[in-house]
């Protein structure tokens, strides 16, 4: 076994421990989404339910159930405290994942300085106000966040590796990071921000030009390939069912009859004005909500903004210098030629990742992947700047220790650990096995679906953002409603998050012939609502 094996060992598994514990501290997550669509999805997914509901999870009903299915099988048949170690666990592989790619960017530094600043790297990393507050959450960021840092550690370690012995497993370290980002794009379609900068990072790596554009586009094929492992087979459902591979989104292109002829861009958290377009990162060092449903504050973004400008300034300057013979150039070593190209990639792979994500979603936890890594962009900067290692080491820890001590993460919703996660229980009604459930509104409701009845059919005839009477979707809407108007029901949220009143649904309801019995009602109870109801449906005559 190699000497370091074993000490790297240890570490992954102190981070899985020490993340997963801190999940159990942060308590039980009962986020929006896990309420709307991960646990209904996966359940959906396992019982043949796509078409068999209607959206009862919203527009989210669609997404790609694959990375949802563990966690469902978990939330299921563990305990919940359990279930929580775990996802934590999995979450804290994020430090070893930086820890390692800043322990390679500091080759040729002395091995204690190296480690302590590699793994003060990894923490500043953790501690982002992203990736921070989704640990033991179902966010799937800081999930899929291991397949876009394990990408870079893959290309790094070739780098680090480059002999005229291994260039064999240069090929194969293209394939396997290609298939981590493509896996990881399939798997949550916000990472498709980074498969395109992850190509450039090869276009950077020292060889000749052939060889470059060989290795980037064998990566393009690689994260394809990857991308159809994670999302293939979820494609060909939507478009045989709705005909779009990723239907509803792109629709303007896909034209599916199913859904509006739109591309659904949400620009609530767009840049306002050019200010905000050039300096974004800058309002994230004071607590607000530009970027997130929820405020927090990180001024990490700022930190790696304010370096790449003193980086340009100090390479021209010395360019500058060298052009009139007032410094010597030295002739590389091997290392100090691996470490550039590590910090090429680096800043190829951060720089264009980031602007991607201001012009398509600028929702914050949408690049926790960058997040985690601006501590490893930090070190390469400063390393650069201050090349002496006890002046590096400083600077850096008091970076990192300013950027912690300033960080206000965004906060979830979350519970006491209980026995059982949502702790559904439906009431006893007769025949509820062939009922048909109507859903309104835009409360996240889903998760309740799986304790019902297997036979109890959900139709959602409101939603977050779509409209069925304008599409084909309409028709078995108003099939299903009309065939199971004798054993209906609908699930009313009596608290709606924005002050939705009875007397609203009552207006969507009519618009379906239907009209809701009050007085009839039966209490659905939840560890996460105490005010739902299965409320009897009518015809109105």
């Amino acid at each position: 076994m190699n000497s370091r094996a074993l000490p790297n060992l240890c570490l992954f598994l102190a981070c899985f421990i020490s993340s997963g514990l801190l999940s159990i501290f942060q308590g039980q997550d009962c986020n929006w989404d896990l309420r709307n669509y991960h646990f209904y999805n996966a359940y959906a997914f396992l019982n043949d339910r796509l078409t068999y509901d209607i959206a009862p999870a919203q527009l989210q009903s669609f997404h790609n159930p694959l990375l949802d299915v563990p966690f469902y099988l978990m939330m299921r048949r563990v305990p919940p405290v359990v279930y929580g170690f775990v996802v934590g666990g999995v979450q804290g592989i994020n430090i070893w994942l930086v820890y390692r790619l800043a322990y390679l960017v500091l080759t040729g530094m002395s091995e204690r300085r190296r480690l302590v600043l590699s793994l003060a790297a990894g923490i500043t990393g953790y501690l982002g106000a992203a990736n921070l507050s989704e640990i033991g959450t179902i966010f799937q960021d800081n999930i899929t966040s291991t397949f876009v840092l394990g990408a870079l550690l893959v290309v790094f370690s070739s780098i680090d590796r480059d002999t005229d012995a291994s260039k064999g497993q240069s090929r194969g370290a293209i394939i396997a990071s290609g298939v981590l980002i493509g896996g990881a794009t399939g798997l949550k379609l916000t990472n498709a921000i980074y498969a395109l900068p992850f190509m450039i990072t090869f276009i950077v790596i020292e060889d000749s030009w052939k060889t470059r554009i060989s290795h980037a586009f064998l990566s393009g094929l690689s994260i394809c390939a990857g991308f159809i492992v994670t999302m293939g087979y979820w494609m060909t459902v939507l478009w045989r069912h709705f005909e779009s591979p990723i239907f509803p989104y792109f629709n303007a292109l896909f034209k599916s009859p199913y859904y509006e002829l739109s591309n659904l861009v949400d620009t609530t958290f767009f840049p306002r004005d050019i200010y905000q377009t050039l300096f974004y990162p800058f309002y994230f060092v004071k607590w607000q909500h530009f970027v997130s449903e929820r405020g927090f504050r990180d001024i990490r973004l700022a930190v790696c903004y304010l370096l790449l400008l003193l980086l340009a300034f100090v390479v021209f300057y010395r360019g500058v210098l060298e052009a009139h013979g007032c410094v010597e150039v030295r002739e590389e070593m091997r290392d100090q030629k691996k470490v550039r190209q590590m910090a090429l990639c680096t800043g190829v792979f951060f720089i264009p990742s980031y602007i991607l994500w201001l012009k398509t979603f600028s929702i914050y936890r949408y690049i926790v992947p960058l997040e985690l890594l601006s501590p490893v962009l930090i070190i390469i900067i400063l390393r650069y700047i201050f090349p002496f290692e006890k002046v590096l080491l400083r600077i850096s820890l008091t970076t990192f220790a300013l950027i912690i001590l300033t960080t206000s993460p965004l906060h979830w919703e979350r519970l006491p650990w209980g026995e059982s996660f949502f702790d559904v229980r439906i009431p006893n009604i007769q025949n509820l096995a062939q009922a048909t459930v109507v859903m309104a509104g835009d409360d996240p409701l889903a998760y309740v679906i799986p304790y019902f009845p297997a036979g109890t059919r959900f139709v959602r005839i409101q939603s977050n953002s779509y409209f069925w009477s304008r599409t084909l979707m309409q028709g078995p809407v108003s099939r299903i409603l009309s065939y199971g108007v004798s054993n209906m029901y609908f699930l009313w949220k009596e608290k709606s998050a924005h002050n939705v009143t009875f007397d609203d649904y009552m207006k969507t309801l009519s618009m379906y012939g239907l009209r809701p019995s009050l007085k009839e009602s039966r209490k659905v109870y939840t560890r996460l609502d105490d005010d739902l109801f299965l409320v009897p449906l009518k015809k109105i005559e």
